[in-house]
């Protein structure tokens, strides 16, 4: 039976598509959503529609950052230059949340002669291995659609890694499941004495002042909304270079993590005295930085000048209470290996 309206069979077909293609991303199913919604665009390769259909589906669940992460300079160069200065000619390479393939095809370029890269995203790891492919390294590194908490040593890396590469760090580190995918890396997967990178890692915190915006919802169109605050992250996302906030104090470590000695993995507490200088301070930020080998550092430290995919996180004193210049703010901290908690004491 033919229809009367072609457009609107060919819209249902291709929206099946695009609901069928999601259910895969969203399944971890990513590889078979790659094959289905390639396969029907070379079929159809000036349909508008379809186009669409494809960057529907093959964005669905990828992480927003990742553009971001790729247009980092200083990380891209901070991780290239640790991994010229690490990695040997003919070692054998792990990379941990590989994503586009860069760091693996980094490796690859210092000299490594087997790189195995992981990639937990199944559409992420099929498109790793279609750029290392057009970049003519997929001899070299082989990708590996799965957690690297689910590889073995001797299955998936005969005689262990000689290098050990993560990026798989959320703006408080913890949050993309460093510690324990490092953890096990560096006591199942790497050899004995395997160099990692980076090499440790820490979360920095220091007074400062944002005037945070002001959120009231006590008259929501006439209604009393105020419980709902109670569902509001405390912190605030911001980027390393806002114009309108400040350094208040001098930095200090709240939590270290040597991941090359395998240190400092356990859930943790800590309580730290910080001393506002310059002027008064309403809250705590905290950001990261990596210590990627014994000469390289990246610190994604708040400055107008600085640039980072990763943010900085403020958290305010609460009430609107401020600390004025010369005062002592005591500051608790606690992590559970995925998550950071401040508070004031």
């Amino acid at each position: 039976m033919t229809s009367k309206n072609p457009s609107r069979s060919l819209t249902s077909v291709h929206g099946g598509v695009t609901m069928m293609g999601c259910a895969l991303m969203a399944s971890g199913e990513g590889a078979k959503a790659v094959a289905l919604i390639e396969g029907l665009a070379a079929s159809e390769p000036t349909n508008a529609e379809l186009r669409s259909a494809t960057n529907l589906v093959l964005s669905h669940g990828v992480p927003n950052y990742h553009l971001s992460m790729l247009e980092d300079v200083p990380r891209n160069a901070a991780f290239a230059n640790a991994i010229a200065r690490v990695v040997k000619p003919g070692a054998t390479v792990l990379d941990i949340g590989t994503g586009s393939g860069l760091l693996a095809m980094m490796a690859a370029r210092a000299g490594a002669t087997c790189v195995v890269a992981c990639e937990a995203h199944q559409a992420l790891a099929e498109t790793a291995r279609e750029i290392i492919s057009r970049n003519g390294l997929q001899d070299i590194i082989r990708v590996i659609g799965d957690k690297s908490t689910s590889i073995e040593r001797d299955v998936h890396i005969p005689g262990g890694a000689d290098v050990i590469i993560a990026e798989v760090f959320a703006d408080n580190l913890l949050g993309e499941g460093a510690l324990a995918a490092l953890s096990h890396a560096t006591s199942h997967l790497g050899r004995p004495g395997a160099r990692v990178i980076p090499a440790a890692a820490s979360i920095r915190a220091a007074l400062a002042y944002f005037e945070t915006p002001t959120v009231d919802l006590t008259d929501v169109d006439g209604f009393d909304l105020s419980l709902f605050k109670r569902h509001l992250h405390p912190d605030h996302a911001l980027d390393i270079n806002q114009t309108d906030f400040v350094l208040r104090s001098e930095p200090d470590d709240l939590f270290s993590f040597d991941f090359q000695a395998g240190t400092g993995y356990e859930a943790a507490g800590v309580t730290k005295s910080f001393t506002a200088v310059g002027g008064k301070a309403n809250g705590v930020v905290r950001w990261i930085r990596l210590q990627l080998d014994a000469e390289g550092v990246y610190e994604n430290i708040p400055s107008p000048d600085n640039t980072s995919h990763w943010s900085m996180l403020f958290i305010p004193l609460p009430g609107g209470m401020s600390v004025a210049e010369g005062e002592t703010l005591t500051v608790g901290a606690s992590h559970d290996r995925k998550r950071v908690n401040i508070w004031f004491e």
